[in-house]
């Protein structure tokens, strides 16, 4: 039926709300406040067409039982004032279900389509964010600001240690650069004095204690097209992002215009202007999980989720985990989350050397793990709330099915008191 393929679509909804409350009040702490508050009004349409479907088919289940309860007394009272009140609220119930389904159905695939990519959007960022936040481990690594020109070095007061996760480190000096729908689309190591943007800044570097023109990763866009929404830090008002790179402000122009041009690609995404996952590119999903260090980026993305300071307070083996998030089957796996315990994860940090140096990295695979990562971790949980949402639809469907059998038992019933009726007749006339 037309609403139970509606409510399948309310699939992808489900799969971005796993993010956690933390993770947006370290959004909304450590990166530009406007983009905290772009994300948050993109996640705000989805949550709330999910809501709103949840709503009506919770609403739904119980009028049917309702129905159902109300059928019963009306056959069973003795009382004929009783049966016709029991008979009327039963047309009621049938009236409000016909209702709630009519309007199920006028949720049309292009509307939750939009609902999605909007979630997709406040999703990417996150996600992104968070594994950038959690993946570099090195005391001389961290994502923040070094000593800049108003001698306040963020890196050490603001959390630059072993990974602490209830305290992510800081996150608002990424680099000026834009992330896309589906995540980075090119990464690429930059050398000393060679980043983009004003002072060589960059998103991950190797602290150093007077400057921060260090080597570093240098996050850019390869089409324009690609643009969904951007990292930015006003330099000032004439230099916001990269005038030699950035999608979102090739001309350099000021921060109102920057803004002006993030929402107005906010409302092409609504208006299902994304471009869409390629298939190879999910597949390729399918061979990521049995890697040696699979394990220890769930026991990450665990701690983060339960507010836990480190990994070693997940004491799950490392069999169950993989079982539990990955099933059994994938045998084919790229080398992503291996490359980050074998020090040639995107960030490129050599975590075995005390002067920590970056490694170099081919940036094309780097792009493509971080990439096949985040849609990994979408994947994944688009296959939990598809499993949600197929068990709201059977419990439709059965109690669709008992209704119906209770109609024929009604039939029934009917037909055989008719037939004693019609007999006892016969005999009495007899």
């Amino acid at each position: 039926m037309a609403y139970s393929r509606a409510l399948a679509s309310t699939a992808i909804l489900l799969a971005i709300t796993w993010h956690t409350q933390a993770d947006y009040e370290a959004l909304k702490e450590k990166v530009l406040h406007p983009h905290f508050e772009l994300v948050q009004a993109l996640r705000a349409v989805p949550t709330k067409a999910a809501a709103d479907i949840k709503t009506k088919v919770s609403n739904i289940k119980t009028a049917w039982q309702h129905k159902a309860t109300l059928q019963v007394a009306a056959a069973l009272t003795t009382n004929d004032e009783d049966r016709i009140r029991a008979a009327a609220l039963v047309q009621t119930a049938e009236a409000y279900i016909a209702a709630q389904l009519t309007s199920l159905n006028e949720q049309t695939d292009d509307s939750l389509q939009a609902a999605a990519a909007a979630g997709e959007g406040a999703g990417t960022i996150t996600g992104s964010t968070k594994l950038l936040l959690t993946t570099s481990t090195n005391t001389n690594y961290c994502l923040g600001d070094a000593n800049t020109d108003n001698s306040e070095a963020d890196v050490d007061s603001k959390g630059c240690s072993d990974p602490d996760y209830t305290k992510p480190t800081p996150a608002h000096k990424l680099t000026e650069q834009d992330i896309g729908p589906t995540g980075f689309q090119r990464l690429g190591a930059v050398t000393t004095g060679q980043g983009k943007g004003a002072s060589s800044m960059c998103g991950f570097f190797k602290h150093q204690a007077t400057t921060h023109s260090s080597a570093c990763l240098d996050i850019t866009t390869a089409k324009p097209g690609k643009f969904l929404y951007g990292l930015i830090k006003a330099h000032n008002d004439n230099d916001v992002g990269r005038e030699d790179q950035s999608a979102i402000n090739p001309a350099g122009k000021g921060t109102t215009d920057v803004w002006q041009r993030i929402h107005s690609q906010t409302l092409r995404i609504l208006r299902l202007q994304t471009p869409t996952l390629s298939k190879d590119r999910l597949q390729a999903l399918e061979e990521l999980t049995k890697q040696p260090a699979a394990a220890t980026e769930i026991k990450r993305q665990i701690a983060i989720q339960q507010n836990k300071k480190s990994v070693s307070d997940i004491t799950a083996s490392d069999a169950n985990l993989r079982k539990l998030y990955f099933d059994d089957n994938n045998d084919k796996l790229p080398a992503f989350l291996e490359h980050i315990n074998n020090l040639k994860a995107p960030i490129g940090v050599d975590q075995s050397n005390p002067a920590a140096t970056l490694k170099a990295i081919d940036t094309a695979a780097a792009a493509n793990q971080v990439l096949e990562f985040s849609i990994y971790q979408l994947k994944q949980k688009l296959k939990q709330a598809t499993a949600i949402v197929k068990k709201q639809a059977t419990s439709i469907k059965e109690s669709e099915m008992d209704e119906t059998c209770e109609k024929k038992a009604k039939k029934i019933t009917a037909k055989m008191g008719a037939k004693k009726l019609l007999k006892a007749t016969k005999i009495k006339n007899a």
